[in-house]
């Protein structure tokens, strides 16, 4: 399985993308959005990750109470994992997954809507496997 995230928009406060899952003949088997901070340098908690390629893996999360996937060894970062979420300041450095935008809270910004639906859709396709996330 191979997974990109295309990075969209950045505007300041947050960062819009597309994350598609391809199968092993590069047919798309699933497509959604992602919601992130905006880059600030890779700055802690303030910041998107780096662009890059990352090992993705199933593992538990405290914060949170269940496994989730938790994006590895990010320079100068830990604890960067695929959770829901609807607004930019849901995450300190993570992902957000979600069925499309909206401004929920009327804040000027695009909030993601339906991310716990989507991400389990996400997590159901994957089967608790490790992935590849490219991130452009």
């Amino acid at each position: 399985m191979k997974a990109i995230l295309l990075r969209t928009k950045d505007t300041g406060k947050e960062t819009l993308g597309i994350i598609t899952l391809s199968d092993n003949s590069n047919k798309e088997i699933f497509r959604c959005f992602s919601l992130e901070r905006p880059w600030k340098q890779n700055i802690k908690c303030i910041s998107c990750i780096p662009k890059g390629s990352y090992l993705v893996k199933w593992t538990f999360s405290p914060k949170f109470m269940r496994y989730t996937y938790r994006v590895m060894d990010v320079p100068g970062r830990d604890g960067i994992l695929i959770h829901p979420g609807n607004y930019f300041f849901d995450v300190e450095g993570c992902i957000l997954l979600g069925q499309g935008y909206s401004d929920l809270n009327k804040d000027g910004e695009m909030d993601i809507i339906n991310s716990t639906i989507t991400l389990r859709k996400f997590e159901q396709l994957l089967n608790k496997q490790s992935f590849i996330l490219n991130i452009n």
